[in-house]
């Protein structure tokens, strides 16, 4: 058998453990908080993945008998890491992130989840709805022990939940 030096063997480990790395971080969250939703059997993921060359995107997946539905939030965003999770009357899941990204998901349609038009959550009010909670990390805060607040991080307001937004960020109340 014949005998590589001590550079190439550590180089030929560095790129494994790169690539071990790298594949891990493609097929897996680093960091995930899971709740069951009030509406039927659906389950929503606040999904934190690691970004090699960016920062990490941040993805809300949805679960439910009838499929699974997944939507790509922000990315590059440094402060922004929590999203707050509301019911609305029409049992939708909305979805705000940092800086007032919003997402919303029919998570009780037969044919499976689907992304809410803009046009149809324009005929939603939003003083209707349910806050639930909001998910950092691996950690669910639930509207039971904490205060609900959208954290804007300075780019001024957007059209929904005007009274519980925070010009800038927003430290974790109980109740």
């Amino acid at each position: 058998m014949k005998k590589i030096g001590c550079l190439p063997a550590a180089l030929l480990a560095g790129v494994l453990l790169w690539a071990s790395i790298y594949v891990r971080d493609s097929l897996w969250p680093s960091a995930e908080a899971i709740v069951q939703l009030p509406m039927g059997d659906a389950v929503a993921r606040f999904q934190t993945w690691r970004g090699f060359f960016e920062s990490p995107p941040f993805v809300l997946r949805v679960d439910t008998p009838h499929g699974t539905l997944s939507k790509q939030l922000w990315a590059n965003w440094g402060p922004a890491e929590t999203i707050n999770l509301y019911r609305t009357s029409e049992n939708w899941l909305v979805g705000i992130g940092g800086a007032g990204e919003v997402v919303v998901i029919d998570v009780r349609s037969v044919s499976g989840s689907r992304l809410v038009t803009n046009s149809e959550i324009n005929q939603t009010e939003d003083e209707h709805w349910t806050f639930l909670g909001h998910a950092r990390g691996n950690e669910w805060f639930s509207a039971s022990d904490y205060l609900e607040c959208v954290e804007l991080f300075g780019t001024g307001s957007f059209p929904y939940r005007k009274q519980y937004q925070a010009a800038h960020t927003c430290s974790l109340t109980r109740r």
